[in-house]
């Protein structure tokens, strides 16, 4: 009946805007958005979404998990990119601590598959 539709609407609604508050949510989002935006050299796109994903990192107490290191990889070089594009320090140095990151991966975890994605961050 129309009066279950409805419920069931407002109990979908509820669990959308808790699933995007959700940290894992934001990162996983955030990353699709300027990742996306990268791709197709959309600049200001990736930085909006780069700002996001920044923020919720910061914020986040997830590990570097595989999915993770992916990420601070392409936030490396969108960050690296904005930075380039609009003259911004800022951006220049969330690249630089994204490639500081995959160096002290390579350095502790797995020189084979870290060094590679930290020599391309420089």
């Amino acid at each position: 009946t129309g009066i279950e539709q409805i419920n069931a609407s407002e109990e979908n609604s509820k669990e959308r805007n808790f699933a995007a508050k959700l940290p894992s949510h934001i990162l996983n989002t955030s990353f699709h958005g300027f990742y996306g935006a990268f791709m197709f050299r959309q600049l200001d796109g990736a930085k909006k979404y780069a700002e996001i994903f920044y923020e919720a990192q910061s914020e986040s107490t997830i590990n570097m998990s595989s999915p993770m290191i992916m990420r601070e990889f392409y936030f490396g070089l969108v960050s690296f990119w904005i930075g380039r594009e609009k003259c911004d320090k800022k951006w220049i140095s969330r690249g630089i601590a994204s490639k500081y990151a995959l160096n002290n991966l390579a350095t502790t975890a797995s020189t084979w598959n870290f060094e590679n994605k930290a020599f391309l961050l420089q």
